[in-house]
């Protein structure tokens, strides 16, 4: 922590840290220059966020410029010319089949709206209100007529009487 930043100075390490572009490149107020001097030469840590961030700022300066090989450009140029030359040399197939993607995905987009169209009318016909199916008898739909003498008694009496009618046959 900055010792400086207790008082009532306008600079302060907040200050510096809000404004730190500003001070590395030197667009400070003449008035505020000299406060802010003194609350760098007090504060180590200030001090070092501002050689470090102008140190970053003027790094890009100091980078030499790279200049390519004499025989990039001629080499570059001759490969263009090339991808040129091939682009014109295409087969008759590869013409074809250029003019054929977009074709293709227009017939795929056409087919699969139709399929959607078709399949999407023929399930909303087949489909049943509730009250349709309230009015079928399953007896009736799926010949149940094997369970119809089945009594309206508990499952437990249903099973007793069965064991009783297994049990005389036995005898």
């Amino acid at each position: 922590m900055c010792p400086v930043d207790g008082g009532n100075e306008v600079i302060n390490c907040k200050y510096i840290e809000e404004n730190l572009f500003d001070i590395a490149e030197g667009n400070i107020e003449t008035g505020v220059k000299d406060e802010l001097e003194r609350h760098l030469e007090s504060c180590d840590s200030c001090r070092n966020l501002v050689a470090e961030f102008r140190a970053v700022l003027e790094s890009p300066d100091t980078v030499p410029e790279i200049e390519p090989s004499v025989n990039f450009l001629p080499k570059l140029n001759a490969r263009l010319d090339e991808l040129e030359e091939a682009d014109k040399v295409r087969t008759p197939f590869a013409i074809f089949a250029r003019l054929l993607r977009p074709v293709a995905a227009v017939a795929m987009i056409v087919g699969t709206v139709f399929l959607g169209y078709t399949y999407g009318r023929v399930s909303a016909s087949a489909t049943a209100t509730a009250a349709e199916y309230s009015t079928i008898d399953p007896m009736e739909q799926y010949s149940l007529d094997a369970l119809s003498p089945v009594p309206e008694v508990s499952i437990t009496d249903f099973y007793l009487d069965i064991s009783d009618e297994n049990e005389g046959d036995e005898s």
